[in-house]
């Protein structure tokens, strides 16, 4: 299986199963990508982790908590459209920013370990244009590029909620010499 489409669900029967999920685990299925989701309204937990998945657009507009870890994800931009979300782990992906990160007042755990995000800043390297989620309380940016601790300030700005952040294994936290 490389693909997961909905929408081939196709008889009344199948139809009215579809609606009534309100959890979907296709993890560890080699998918490279998944199609028709937003079809499935009733979705508010999704895993696709352990896949070959590199895009998160057409995802159910419901989520509340989506687990994409272990795919090949370099951009959160068809995260934006989900104003429910409170709880996304991307760790162990691609990622080089947090552009599309939803700017939500649900999104509370947000989990970006084991990526390439050198800092928290626009393309044009402007902190200030970069707003974190404001009811953000756990934040996970360990095992990135983080060379500088001033790479973080857009947290301290936006996240008045934050009481949890995971930066280790980065190269600021390392001493010079060690």
């Amino acid at each position: 299986m490389t693909d997961f489409d909905a929408s081939s669900f196709s008889t009344k029967e199948e139809r009215e199963l579809l609606f009534k999920i309100v959890s979907l685990d296709i993890s560890r299925n080699l998918l490279t990508s998944v199609k028709g989701l937003q079809l499935l309204s009733g979705i508010t937990t999704l895993d696709l982790s352990c896949n070959r998945i590199a895009s998160l657009h057409n995802l159910p507009l419901r989520l509340q908590r989506l687990t994409v870890t272990r795919n090949s994800i370099a951009s959160l931009e068809g995260l934006a459209p989900l104003r429910c979300l409170e709880y996304v782990d991307v760790s162990h992906n691609n990622l080089t920013s947090v552009r599309g990160l939803p700017i939500t007042t649900t999104l509370r755990v947000v989990i970006l370990s084991h990526n390439k995000i050198a800092a928290l800043t626009s393309p044009n390297n402007n902190a200030e244009n970069v707003v974190m989620p404001p009811a953000l309380s756990e934040l996970r940016l360990d095992h990135n590029f983080i060379s500088k601790a001033s790479a973080l300030e857009p947290i301290a700005s936006s996240c008045s909620q934050l009481r949890t952040l995971h930066v280790g294994s980065n190269p600021f936290c390392s001493s010079k010499g060690a």
